[in-house]
C-alpha cells in the first residue's frame, strides 16, 4: 500500500513518544527541529533523551490521561504487547499512532527526510525497505544544489513581487516557474 504524503505544522503540538530507548530517541531527534513539543513517557529513559532539555520526560508507563489534552499524535517505540495496548488507547480517544517497526499498529507511518530550509522532502517506500528509502534520500540530497536553501528565500521575495506585478495567471505561473528552474540550475539567485 503506498501512503499519502502530508506536510503539517508540528511547531508548539503536543507529540508523546511512549518508550525511552534508541526507536524513542531518533524519533524525538527527527521531529525536534519541527518545534514538536515532545513529552517521552517511559518507565526507564536513556541518557541520551535525557540529556535533551527541550524534551518533557515521565518515568512511567503511558496512561489514557496522557492523551487528554489531546497530541497531535502519538508514537509508541516500546514491545509489541505494550505498542498493542497503547494503540488501543489511541484508536479509542482518536488520536493517530505511529508504532516503530510494527506497520500493522500504525495510522502514518515516517518517511525519510530532507530538510533545508523551507526546503522539506519525504521519502517513503511504504514500509517496504527503510534502507531504500535511506539510499535513495542519500541520493536525492546529493543531487540538490548547494545553496537552495538561499535560492528559497530569493524566490519567496520574488513570487510575491511576480504575484503584485503580473496579473495573468498563465504568464505569472509561466515566469516563476522559469526563475525557479534557472536558479536551481545554475546554483544561484538570478539577476533582477
Amino acid at each position: 500500500m503506498s501512503y499519502f504524503p502530508v506536510f503539517t505544522d508540528l511547531n508548539n503540538k503536543k507529540i508523546i513518544i511512549c518508550g525511552g530507548g534508541t526507536h524513542a530517541l531518533e524519533k524525538a531527534r527527527k521531529l525536534l527541529p519541527f518545534g514538536a513539543e515532545i513529552t517521552v513517557i517511559s518507565e526507564k529513559i536513556c541518557d541520551e533523551i535525557n540529556k535533551i532539555p527541550k524534551v518533557k520526560k515521565l518515568n512511567r508507563s503511558f496512561c489514557e490521561e496522557d492523551l487528554s489534552p489531546r497530541p497531535t499524535f502519538v508514537i509508541a517505540a516500546c514491545d509489541r504487547a505494550e505498542n498493542e495496548r497503547i494503540a488501543a488507547l489511541c484508536r479509542k480517544n482518536n488520536v493517530p499512532l505511529n508504532a516503530v517497526d510494527m506497520q500493522d499498529l500504525c495510522d502514518f507511518i515516517f518517511p525519510c527526510v530532507i530538510s533545508r530550509g523551507k526546503l522539506c522532502i519525504g521519502i517513503s517506500t511504504g514500509g517496504a525497505s527503510p534502507a531504500a528509502a535511506v539510499a535513495i534520500k542519500n541520493s536525492v540530497s546529493d543531487s540538490l544544489p548547494d545553496r537552495t536553501e538561499e535560492i528559497l528565500d530569493w524566490l519567496a521575495v520574488k513570487r510575491q513581487n511576480v504575484r503584485d506585478e503580473i496579473h495573468d495567471s498563465k504568464l505569472r505561473n509561466k515566469i516563476l516557474r522559469i526563475m525557479a528552474e534557472k536558479s536551481l540550475a545554475l546554483n544561484r539567485i538570478l539577476t533582477d
